[in-house]
């Protein structure tokens, strides 16, 4: 299970990489097709959540009975957040399985569907305030700072000992920062799509590198 996973994250990150080399070179249709909604850029987005979202639940059954009950909660907690992920972002299968939005999502979602990271509360669109600017300084303090803190400052290292946080080695930052540059400097529609898709990827490489290891040390 672990090999099989390890080598979905490298294609998560091919696939990601793939789109930024065709609008690069001008194939403008082909990038369009892989980030399109509903497209492979998305459902791999979606599945590489629930891979996560299933690996800490294995590995939390796993330890349960070394651990305490505040432990296994919390690894529970971190598997929720991850599925709540992909969840949301194939609408809880709402196009999947051709299911129409409620009143409630129709009058008050951004796109008209089933989910919650597209709300529009007043002239505020929840995906800009939580999941884009929350997201994007949660994930970047946590790339480039956690490491250094984890060393440094002893109650932070304590909760990633205690709640078994992977962090960051030096060549998940690298990565990160790698597909984080074209993106940046890319004109192109839903380049961010490529971007989650690298992050969710490189997530998934890291609680595959750690979550064990740190699982038996503890």
């Amino acid at each position: 299970m672990k090999k099989l996973l390890r080598s979905y994250s490298y294609l998560t990150l091919i696939v990601a990489l793939l789109p930024v080399i065709l609008f690069l070179v001008g194939n403008q249709t082909k990038y369009n097709s892989l980030v399109q909604e509903d497209g492979i850029v998305e459902y791999l987005t979606a599945i590489s959540l629930l891979a996560v979202s299933l690996w800490v639940v294995y590995t939390a059954l796993k330890y349960r009975k070394n651990k305490s009950v505040v432990w296994f909660i919390s690894q529970l907690f971190i598997a929720a957040v991850f599925f709540f992920g992909f969840g949301e972002e194939i609408s809880w299968g709402q196009r999947i399985f051709g299911i129409e939005s409620n009143e409630f999502f129709l009058e008050n979602n951004a796109q008209n569907e089933t989910n919650f990271h597209n709300l529009v509360v007043g002239d505020t669109k929840i995906n800009k305030v939580i999941f884009a600017q929350g997201l994007t300084i949660l994930f970047g303090v946590y790339f480039l700072f956690s490491q250094v803190l984890v060393r440094n400052v002893g109650w932070i290292k304590k909760i990633f000992h205690q709640f078994s946080i992977p962090v960051p080695k030096y060549y998940h930052t690298i990565l990160i920062l790698l597909f984080t540059a074209p993106v940046l400097f890319l004109n192109a529609s839903r380049k961010w799509e490529l971007w989650e898709l690298a992050l969710v990827g490189i997530l998934l490489m890291l609680f595959l590198d750690q979550r064990e290891y740190s699982l038996h040390e503890n």
